[in-house]
Parts: C-alpha cells; structure tokens; sequence
C-alpha cells in the first residue's frame, strides 16, 4: 500500500526539543536515499543583497554620524575661547561698575555680555549634550554593523557550500517534507526551503491563526475540505522568522461545541494543489 518505507532512530535527552531534531534527521535521510533535492542557491543570494544593502546603509549612517561629530567638536572648539573671552569681560565690566557705583541694568552693557556668555555657555552644553547622542547613536550602528557583518559571513559560508553541493549533485529530484507545527519553527524553514524542498507544515503558534483570521475579507467564501473541515486561501505569508513568503490556507473545524481554527503552509516550485487536496496531501503524513 505504502511502497518502499524508510525507518531511522536516534535517541535524545529527555528534554531535546522536537525542532531541534529536524535537521539532522533530514540529513540522515539524504544519505540513506542518496539524493537530494537542488538546492535554491538563489533565495540565499537574495538575502545576501539584502544583507549587503544594508551595511551599505548602516556605512552611510555612521560616516554622516562622524561628520555630525567632528561638526559638534568643531563648535565646541569656537564656543570654549568664545566664553573665556565674555567670561573675562564680564569680570572687566563687573569691576568698573562696582569701582564707579554704577547700577546694573537690564539693558546695560554689563547685562548684555551676561547675556551673551550665558548663551554661549548654553550653546557649549547644548553641544556636549548632542554630541554624547551622537556617539551613543554611533555605538549602537557599529553593534549593529559587526552584528550584519557577521551574519554575512555567515550567509557567504552556508551559500557557498549549497553551491558546492549543487556542482556535486547533477541530477537532483523534487522532494516533499511533511511536518507537523512543533518542526515549523523560522529556522527550520529557511533550512528547508535553501536545502530545495517542496514543504507542507503547519503554523508553529497560534498568533499565525490569529493573524490570518484577521485578513479574511468581510465575507469569507469557505471551501470544504474535509468532513468537519472548511479551508480559505490566504496571501502570501511570513512565518515566524522565514524571510521568504510561504502560502498559507486558513482551515476551520467545525465541532460540537466552537468552531477551531489552524493554518497550513506551503512553498514548492509550483503552485500548491487546490484546497482539498492540500488538506488531505498534508494530512495523509500520517
């Protein structure tokens, strides 16, 4: 009924997460069948340009954030002798007033140049108060900097060596992985759709439910896919931490007590099936 099936095992501590697994159980898997899948060397060079766009970016706001900085020092440097200058003819003016018995008065030549070194020293704060943000704000893109940098070195070792495997697999055929919510984390996905395979999965949380349920029109229109079942396409969507879009199908169960809702995806080179047949494709894992 079922053809050809294939077994394998491998013990883990007790409190090994199922998502971890998937991987390696795969990889087992290739080497048992001796083929695998082409792998999709192109999604990966997206995320590279992209990537690549955005230590373009992250360059040009630090190298306007040190312009910024070195224009603050350059103000500072005019401010500091600019207030030693009104400081000593504040104490000059201060000294003849008292000397003669003058009154200080608003609008007098000594409550001017008060005046003007309380601006200036103002201005002086005002700077060393923009220029701590500025280095504050360069600290935080030069994080963020080595941070891209090492996800691109990353990205530029794992393309390399689907690349590798790609020249080294001159036949590769279509394979379809099946698995349920607990495997469908972001990272499992983005491994499985750059290692080449057709996947049918399960949302991982419910918020991705929740989200889809959100975008349904104001008049759904259900298609039955199974006894209790009804299914609605929905656009493209991203899970969890996959960067690429998979389609997603919103089903909906109706039981005794409420309706339940869940949500199934897909990525392959081809559309996906049509609604029942997705349904009962990704059901019959089992």
């Amino acid at each position: 009924r079922w053809g050809r099936l294939l077994l394998t095992l491998q013990r883990y501590p007790g409190r090994t997460l199922s998502a971890e697994c998937l991987q390696a159980a795969v990889t087992q898997v290739e080497e048992v069948l001796q083929v695998r899948p082409r792998r999709r060397v192109e999604l990966v060079q997206g995320r590279r340009q992209e990537l690549v766009a955005q230590l373009n970016h992250l360059h040009d706001q630090l190298a306007e954030n040190q312009g910024q900085q070195q224009r603050r020092w350059a103000d500072l440097r005019l401010i500091k002798p600019e207030i030693k200058q009104l400081q000593a003819e504040v104490s000059q003016l201060a000294a003849t007033y008292q000397a003669n018995h003058w009154t200080e008065r608003p609008h007098s030549q000594l409550a001017k140049r008060r005046h003007a070194l309380a601006s200036a020293q103002k201005r002086e704060s005002r700077a060393w108060r923009n220029l701590d943000k500025d280095q504050a704000q360069a600290a935080r893109w030069q994080q963020r900097l080595s941070h891209v940098q090492e996800q691109l070195l990353t990205l530029d070792e794992w393309l390399a060596y689907l690349e590798a495997d790609n020249s080294a697999n001159p036949n590769p055929v279509t394979l379809v992985v099946r698995i349920d919510a607990g495997f469908s984390t972001g990272a499992n996905l983005t491994w499985l759709l750059d290692m080449g395979y057709t996947v049918l999965t399960k949302a991982h949380h419910s918020h991705s439910t929740d989200r889809l349920r959100r975008r349904l029109p104001s008049q759904p229109i259900w298609t039955p896919v199974g006894k209790n079942a009804e299914a609605i396409a929905m656009d493209a969507y991203h899970q969890n931490e996959c960067p690429y879009p998979l389609q997603a199908m919103l089903v909906r169960y109706h039981l005794p007590a409420k309706i339940r809702y869940t949500s199934l995806l897909y990525y392959g080179e081809t559309s996906p099936p049509a609604l029942p047949d997705w349904f009962k494709w990704y059901n019959a894992r089992q």
